[in-house]
Formats: structure tokens, sequence, C-alpha cells
């Protein structure tokens, strides 16, 4: 009795029927259990994105999260990318002095890495657009540079946020970039993602390249954005938005920036001033605001997923 009770010991009455459906019904689980059917057991592949990019979100999740609404979405661009425009908006827009990658290098190491993605078939959705208004993936690079890890928020100031407000101003002209967080960035940004800590080591060794999803965690909130990133395979270098998210907005400002119904994007690597608070940028009618938000899950928001090679 005792060796049955152990063998039972964790299952109630949801595990049984949750056996029952996955045998096909009553019928069949009965049969099993008299001999008369055999059930053979295969691995099951856990598929970590659907067909629009979206993360799956298994049962038992414990981290808030709510529906997106689809009335906030970013269009993926018609045709093929001009990675050799790509690297003229960033020399033009990178402060001056930094080492650049090739056109070249950048194409081939984004095809590289888009191989290797649609290769595994528990991330290949990430490059499954199957709506151009639910999901999308836009290459982006780096420029070699050393981030020091005690001031974040100082580097955020002086290189990131200047690139943006002209690029932006630039491409929107009317629009003003608005940094709500004026002054209040410098030694006061943390990373929290081990993604992005390895995105900042490579850089000290050379230009980065990438692809982004920026709506892979919309509505998802920002705990449960960094749990995520912890059971995503360890195959791939997949990086929590932040400095890829602050690159891609200077290289893809009419799509990311589109208008006011574009998704407000979450620097979810970042933590600014302590636990619980992050920070974003959000396209708002006349201009593009840089400030911090909670971590609880909004339907408007949504956390960036990179994937990086060099």
């Amino acid at each position: 009795m005792d060796k049955v009770l152990a063998i039972l010991e964790g299952f109630d009455a949801s595990h049984l029927l949750a056996l029952i459906n996955a045998l096909g019904g009553r019928d069949n689980a009965l049969a099993l259990c008299d001999g008369k059917k055999k059930a053979t057991l295969e691995e099951v592949v856990r598929i970590f994105f659907g067909k629009n990019v979206r993360f799956v979100i298994p049962g038992g999740f414990e981290h808030g999260h709510v529906d997106p609404n689809s009335n906030y979405y970013w269009e993926q661009p018609v045709g093929a990318f001009d990675f050799a425009a790509l690297i003229n908006r960033g020399a033009r827009f990178f402060p001056q002095g930094l080492k650049l990658p090739s056109a070249a290098q950048v194409e081939d190491g984004c095809r590289l890495l888009e191989k290797e993605i649609t290769d595994d078939p528990r991330v290949a959705n990430l490059f499954t657009i199957k709506d151009p208004r639910r999901g999308i993936c836009l290459p982006w690079f780096l420029p070699q540079m050393d981030i020091d890890l005690k001031n974040v928020g100082r580097v955020i100031q002086q290189f990131f946020k200047p690139a943006i407000m002209a690029v932006y101003e630039r491409s929107f002209p009317g629009r003003k970039f608005v940094d709500y967080r004026e002054g209040d960035t410098d030694g006061q940004v943390t990373i929290v993602d081990e993604g992005q800590l390895g995105l900042i080591a490579a850089l000290r060794d050379g230009p980065v390249y990438g692809w982004i999803s920026p709506s892979v965690f919309h509505g998802i909130g920002i705990e449960g954005d960094r749990a995520i990133m912890k059971t995503l395979p360890a195959a791939h270098n997949f990086v929590l938005g932040g400095f890829d998210l602050l690159a891609a907005m200077i290289l893809h400002p009419d799509t990311l920036a589109r208008d006011n119904y574009t998704p407000v994007m979450e620097l979810a690597s970042f933590q600014w001033q302590g636990p619980g608070r992050s920070l974003y940028l959000s396209a708002c009618g006349a201009e593009l605001k840089f400030d911090f938000r909670y971590f609880d899950p909004h339907e408007l928001c949504s956390a960036a997923l990179s994937v990086f090679g060099q």
C-alpha cells in the first residue's frame, strides 16, 4: 500500500483528467488499462513563439500578462533590407570615431543568425511573419564600444539619447524627442539581463549585429519578460531589450516610432533607481518619450527580444 501511495503522490483529479484527455478520452484510457490498446510516448518539442512571433505563454506561468491591444502594432517593412543604407545611417548618427561593421558583415552575419534560428523548431517562428502587423523582425548593429557597467545611465545619456533625438526629429519634422528623465539616469541604471551583459562584453571586442523582435512580449509584465529569458534555448545569444533596442530605434525610427499606434517599447533589461522600475520609449502623437515605468503588464506595452552575433 505504501508503494502505491508513493506512486500516486503529487497526483490529483486535474492530473487524471489531463492524462485521459492526452489519451484521446475515457474510452482510450480504459482500453489502455485493460491492455486492449497501447500508447507510445515521445518527447514534445517546446515551441517558444507563435505564428505571430509572440511568446507562447505556458500553463502555470506565474507572472502577470494581459492580451495585447491589436490596435497598437508595428508593420514589417516591405521588401529586402538595404544593409548599406543602415550602415550609412549608423555612420551619420552614432558618435564619430567608433568602429563600425561593414554592410557585408552585418548582412552576412544576420543571414547566418536567421538560418540558425529557423533551423531550430523551438524558436523558428521568430522569422515566420504571417501577419506583418503582428510580428516583425528588424536587423540592427552597434559599433565597437566599451560600456561602463558602473554608469550605464551615462552611456544612455551621452551616447544614445542625442542620436535618437537627431534621427527621430529628422525623420519626423515637427515632432520632438522628449526626455522625461533628463539628468535622472547618470549612475542610476543597472543591467539585470544576462544576455545584455553578454552583448556588452562582446562590444568590447568589436561591432555586433543582430535581429530584434519588438512585439515578442507584448502584454507581458517586465518581471515575466525577465523570467522568460532564463528559459530560452542557451544555444542562441538572446538579449532582452536594452542597448539593442536603442540601436534599432536609431536605425529604424520610421518603423518603431511610426505614430501614436505603435506599442510602448520597454527597455526591460534596464533597472532604474532600484527594483520595480524600468525605462521605455513611446511614440505619442507629436513626440517620442523617454521615461520610466513600473513592472505591471499592460496591453500597450512590449519588451523586445534580440539575437546577436559578431
